[in-house]
């Protein structure tokens, strides 16, 4: 503990810690509805892949189960925590840049690191969150074992590996990287290590049937719902265009990065690694495993490519372009409620509460009939009931259409989506948008060729 004792003297780093936690409090808290369901129906007895339909693995929701059974179940508790699981990977990163690199000022890795968290949509408890921890304590145990080559370094990383796992399935490419290690330092110890990663997955065994782990954890969720349609996503071309900005420096300088990790730590299979967690769905949060390794790279880049001019331009530019993303995540998340529990969601949750006769058993039927193959359902009044009045059968196109952050425009009497008029009047989604955000207002938005004035 001498070292973290030795970097919390440092004012700079507590400025930082205090920076990260005061934006995780103030800035929109994701309350994923499983992080509460799933540890609400264990108190209550329910079995995971008997009575849960459950198609991850079953360490998170056990640790939720247990810290509500401390503190309460509730959102504030579930953010609480999850900001203690974000300060804990802050310290990790401290620990890995003291100590394997020395060249690395432990403030920027971590400055930088915020910068990637908070743009990921890390302010919300979720698998791929949980698991950073004892990814980057595999990542420290591999460099420790590169650098003095004591096995039980090694070993703790194995282990390490094997408790991500039982986080969340994906996190089995990390196995890549550890093998690889052991295939060019020592084969002898790829046996070893392979049976410590066993270990977690086997003390599942002794609560869970093989089967069960299989078919809802690995089979159901990688090769049935990625099936399904509709339930792959890929990224925009905006949100492709973002990532390669986030991925710039590695990108340009590619030949100085690629002798950095001859020299120093197989960065390139770690950060591959944790791209992994993106299959099968694109969504920023499913970054959190890549965000330590992309700051630790992107650190070390600015620390040994170059002290031209033109370089030190390049760096400022790309962190001021980085920051005002940042900036501009921040102003538009600023105290606002946690997510699925804003006023309105509370609202309908309380009017349904109170249909449903207190110490009664609840039972759900299908009053809609059997869903059309590629539909789900969808509500024609988004404050209205899920009723089969008010419901009806929808394409995830058409369910894209109807969101919240959706923008509507009522034209000549019709009330739709700027992605409906667009599509309407044939003019390109872009031009639409531009036209409202420059003021426009009536039939000009929609109005062929491309007009000068305002209305």
């Amino acid at each position: 503990m001498k070292w973290l004792l030795k970097l919390l003297r440092n004012p700079l780093l507590l400025t930082l810690l205090v920076v990260h936690i005061t934006i995780l409090l103030c800035i929109r808290f994701t309350a994923w509805p499983e992080m509460l369901i799933y540890p609400y129906l264990l108190e209550r007895g329910f079995a995971f892949y008997g009575e849960i339909v459950q198609p991850y693995m079953p360490l998170l929701p056990y640790v939720l189960h247990f810290i509500f059974g401390l503190f309460g179940t509730s959102v504030a508790v579930l953010h609480y925590f999850t900001i203690a699981v974000i300060v804990t990977i802050d310290l990790l990163i401290l620990l890995i840049a003291q100590a394997h690199f020395k060249v690395l000022r432990p403030q920027t890795v971590l400055a930088i690191f915020i910068i990637f968290q908070i743009f990921l949509e890390g302010n919300g408890m979720w698998f791929d969150l949980f698991a950073v921890v004892p990814i980057l304590t595999a990542y420290y145990g591999t460099l420790q074992y590169r650098k003095d080559r004591r096995l039980q370094n090694f070993l703790v990383a194995g282990f390490a590996v094997g408790i991500a796992i039982i986080t969340k399935q994906t996190a089995v490419w990390f196995l890549v990287p550890l093998l690889v290690e052991g295939f060019t330092a020592n084969r002898k110890a790829i046996i070893l290590v392979l049976l410590v990663v066993s270990i977690p997955l086997a003390l599942l065994l002794i609560f869970f049937r093989l089967v069960d782990i299989w078919n809802w954890a690995m089979v159901y969720p990688l090769f049935k719902m990625a099936n399904t349609p509709g339930y792959a996503l890929y990224p925009s071309t905006r949100e492709f265009v973002i990532l390669l900005y986030l991925l710039l420096p590695i990108l340009f300088w590619a030949t100085k990065l690629l002798k950095l990790f001859r020299e120093r730590n197989f960065m390139l299979l770690w950060m591959g690694a944790a791209f992994g967690f993106l299959f099968p769905r694109f969504a920023w949060f499913h970054l959190q495993p890549l965000a330590p390794f992309l700051a630790i790279t992107t650190a070390l880049i600015f620390a040994s490519a170059g002290k031209s001019r033109l370089f030190k331009i390049g760096k400022v530019g790309y962190l001021v372009i980085l920051l005002i993303m940042l900036l501009r995540v921040i102003k538009q998340e600023l105290f606002l409620p946690p997510r699925f529990f804003e006023p309105e969601v509370i609202t309908r949750a309380t009017t349904l509460s109170s249909l449903i006769p207190r110490n009664q058993p609840v039972f759900f039927y299908n009053d809609m009939g059997n869903a059309p193959l590629g539909m789900t359902i969808e509500r024609k009044n988004n404050n209205g009931p899920y009723s089969p009045a008010n419901c009806g059968w929808a394409t995830r196109k058409e369910q894209m259409r109807n969101t919240r952050q959706n923008h509507y425009l009522q034209i000549n009497g019709e009330r739709r989506s700027l992605i409906q008029w667009a599509a309407l009047t044939q003019i390109p989604y872009h031009r639409v948008l531009s036209r409202v955000r420059n003021g426009w207002t009536g039939a000009k938005i929609i109005a062929p060729g491309d007009l000068r004035c305002r209305a």
